[in-house]
Formats: C-alpha cells, sequence, structure tokens
C-alpha cells in the first residue's frame, strides 16, 4: 500500500513539473521552434497566428538555413534570427535543437527577426 502511495505521489510532482524525470526516462517528445517577425510577439503556442515560421523537430535535430527563409519588411534589411536569449548578436545556422521553458510552456525555442532601418 505504501508504494502505491508513493507512486501517485511521485506522479502528482511529475504531472506538476515540481520535480523532473530523468530524460532517459522521456519520450522524445517534440520541441516547437517558433519565428516572429517582432519582438513584441503574443505566448507561442502551437499553430500561433502570429508567428512567421513554426517548425516541430526532436531534441538534438538541427535547424538549417536552409528551412528558415529570410523575411522582407518594406524599408528595413533583414540582418538575421536572434534568439530570446539575451544575447545581441543573430544566431549562426546550423542549430541544435534543445528544449527550453517559457512562460510555463516546455519544449520550445523561440527568434524573433533582426532588422535595421534603411535610411534614404
Amino acid at each position: 500500500m505504501r508504494i502505491i502511495i508513493l507512486r501517485f505521489f511521485l506522479t502528482i510532482l511529475v504531472c506538476l513539473d515540481v520535480i523532473s524525470l530523468p530524460s532517459a526516462c522521456q519520450a522524445n517528445s517534440p520541441v516547437y521552434i517558433y519565428f516572429y517577425l517582432e519582438e513584441d510577439f503574443t505566448s507561442p503556442y502551437p499553430d500561433s497566428p502570429d508567428a512567421y515560421l513554426i517548425l516541430e523537430k526532436l531534441e538534438g535535430d538541427l535547424i538549417t538555413a536552409d528551412e528558415v527563409p529570410n523575411p522582407t519588411k518594406e524599408g528595413y534589411v533583414f540582418l538575421g534570427w536572434k534568439s530570446y536569449a539575451e544575447v545581441p548578436d543573430p544566431v549562426e545556422f546550423d542549430i541544435v535543437v534543445h528544449r527550453n521553458y517559457y512562460q510555463g510552456q516546455r519544449n520550445l525555442m523561440i527568434f524573433y527577426a533582426l532588422w535595421e532601418e534603411v535610411i534614404m
């Protein structure tokens, strides 16, 4: 009986993200990669209408430059994709997919376009 209660309690803790299982015990669930044209996007979720592009990959896969077309914006030059982390430079492809947490959601990677205004 004690084992059943302990197993139930541990299951609840895992479901609530209080503790996590070792990665070897978890299925390789998909990671959603969101690309936004502006930094002021809404919270990401599958099939987000605000995303420029959404990719679904597995952890350890590569995101290549061929998979992510360069966007255009009138009056601006596209400089590259920036990760949501506080890194000032554009990312360089190929990028290894890894799991991130964002606003309580798991398995997300977020990038947004870097633009420079064209002054004429």
